[in-house]
């Protein structure tokens, strides 16, 4: 059994003793109002001794006609005094009768509010069971927006608070005064305010912006919108809690405002260049900029900084109004993709179209370079011993540019490798390509063997192949590189000395499809060399 159920069945358990202890007073009180009241029988006289005294023979014989009309009113008055006296005291007897009555005891008067306040737990935990099964219904909304931040904290809240407001102000009216009615009234109606405000909240810009419409809303934004919202549920929570007026408040609030202007200038020249920056649209969260020295991926931005993520995965704060004055490079707009530039000085001696090839095929074997625009090799100035080449190419994303450089480098020292150029020694800023003998291959007499168990070449005597053998040569390739593409026309074949490489068919629009891998003594690359046919897989090395 869950902890919510468990919960649900023990408040249902009070709610129910606390009915029967309500039930059961109710039952003593029936049972005692049935008996006989037994009175006392009271003498009430009717005339009294003023009143006897009060009679025709006592005036004077000759009294005119208004003392006439003085005696009988006078008469009246003492009668009607005496009557009084009889009902009150017929009153008194009948209260005292009443008094022997046993009254309503503090158990039945407790056990009513406590079963309210029980119904008001009871209340609360349905609304956060009813919210709970709406997240699920609608799995488009934030589950952890209107189930677990949302509706089921704050109505539940503001339900009991209401409930609890009601039952100790009514049990315990003396400790219950003014002050602090006015205080819990207060604290409910802010409750309210947030039960409100909180699901616009997130209706409006986790839902509806980011879920529906994937709309990034800066966090700056966001708290622009919030703050006047929530400050004008507190002034409206105090206003009616306490009985005070918006225009003493408002008041108080400009003297406050013009006080805090002076003391928080940088705090709002940051908070007012960030509504700037987001006005002008300079740059989104996202984007890849760099504002001065820095460079880094926009995280987020707040009303005092924004927050950079570098590439080594480290956050620089930096102001609002250091932004706003500085210089801005947004790599991602107009659009994400952008362009790079790696330049090389390379050999007088080597021909340009060479350069161009081995450096393009190079952009080619990188997955990150875009394939449009295509990439390109500019020769861009003639120094003392030396041509500066340049590769320009596009990537997807700015933030690719250490991983494509990585990549091109490491190409770099396979391709210069196979093509017998020697790389400049470390610590120097450029490559210097010179055309070598290509490098000493492996015996004949161990490559002839491994040819003789290739079945087209079982044919063959010993001497051709041992002619064949003498013109392998041995090619190293990166992890990753690209050995023979699809759809090409070829003259070589391949016999896969060391390591493994993968066969993968492409198909346009989709990922390349893998169909098997090669390791050490396979061979590739023979059909397209003895037919003429354009090659039908691409391979590609997955192994040294």
């Amino acid at each position: 059994m869950g902890f919510n159920k468990a919960l649900r069945y023990l408040l249902l358990g009070l709610l129910l003793l606390s009915t029967n202890i309500v039930c059961a007073q109710e039952h003593s009180t029936k049972k005692n109002a049935a008996k006989p009241i037994a009175t006392q029988a009271v003498a009430v006289p009717v005339a009294t001794q003023p009143a006897a005294a009060l009679t025709s023979s006592s005036l004077p014989e000759k009294t005119p006609a208004g003392a006439e009309a003085l005696f009988e009113f006078a008469k009246q008055a003492v009668d009607n005094v005496a009557l009084d006296d009889a009902t009150t005291g017929t009153q008194r007897a009948g209260a005292k009768a009443r008094t022997t009555t046993k009254p309503l005891g503090r158990l039945h008067y407790y056990g009513v509010y406590a079963g309210i306040f029980m119904a008001f737990l009871l209340l609360a935990l349905f609304i956060r069971s009813f919210c709970q099964k709406l997240s699920q219904k609608h799995a488009a909304l934030p589950s952890r927006a209107l189930a677990d931040q949302l509706l089921s904290f704050y109505w539940p809240i503001f339900v009991v608070g209401v409930g609890l407001h009601f039952c100790l102000s009514a049990v315990f009216p003396r400790i219950f005064n003014e002050t602090i009615n006015n205080v819990a009234k207060f604290v409910d109606l802010f409750l309210l305010g947030l039960a409100i405000l909180r699901p616009l909240d997130i209706l409006g810009f986790d839902y509806y912006c980011v879920e529906k419409n994937h709309w990034r809303v800066p966090r700056l934004i966001r708290d622009v919108i919030r703050a006047p919202l929530y400050v004008f549920a507190v002034i409206f929570a105090y206003t009616t809690a306490f009985g005070g007026n918006f225009s003493g408040i408002f008041a108080t609030s400009a003297v406050l405002s013009f006080i805090l202007g002076f003391a928080l200038q940088d705090t709002l020249a940051n908070l007012f260049a960030g509504l700037a920056i987001h006005i002008e649209g300079s740059f989104g969260i996202g984007d890849w900029v760099e504002v001065g020295t820095r460079e880094g991926e926009v995280a987020s931005v707040t009303w005092r900084a924004i927050k950079v993520r570098t590439a080594t995965d480290d956050y620089i704060s930096i102001p609002n109004s250091a932004v706003a004055k500085g210089e801005i490079i947004n790599h991602s707009q107009p659009t994400p993709t952008t362009r790079q530039q790696l330049e090389f000085n390379l050999s007088v001696s080597l021909p340009p179209n060479r350069v161009q090839r081995v450096l393009l095929e190079i952009a080619d074997g990188v997955e990150e370079i875009c394939k449009t625009p295509a990439p390109s090799v500019r020769l861009l100035a003639f120094n003392d011993a030396s041509v500066k080449y340049g590769l320009l190419y596009y990537i997807e994303k700015f933030g690719y540019k250490g991983l494509v450089q990585h990549k091109i480098n490491e190409l770099i020292w396979y391709n210069f490798k196979r093509e017998g150029i020697s790389i400049s020694a470390p610590g120097t800023p450029t490559y210097i390509m010179q055309a070598q003998a290509p490098p000493p291959s492996e015996s004949t007499s161990n490559k002839t063997p491994r040819l003789a168990q290739i079945y087209f070449l079982r044919s063959l005597d010993p001497l051709d192949l041992e002619k064949l053998a003498s013109a392998l040569t041995t090619h190293l390739y990166a992890p990753g590189e690209i050995i023979l593409r699809q759809d090409i026309e070829n003259d070589q074949f391949f016999l896969l000395e060391q390591g493994m490489v993968a066969v993968e068919h492409e198909i346009a629009g989709k990922p390349p499809v893998h169909l098997a891998n090669l390791q050490s003594g396979d061979f590739f690359g023979e059909h397209s060399l003895l037919t003429g046919d354009k090659t039908t897989a691409t391979i590609r090395a997955i192994a040294p």
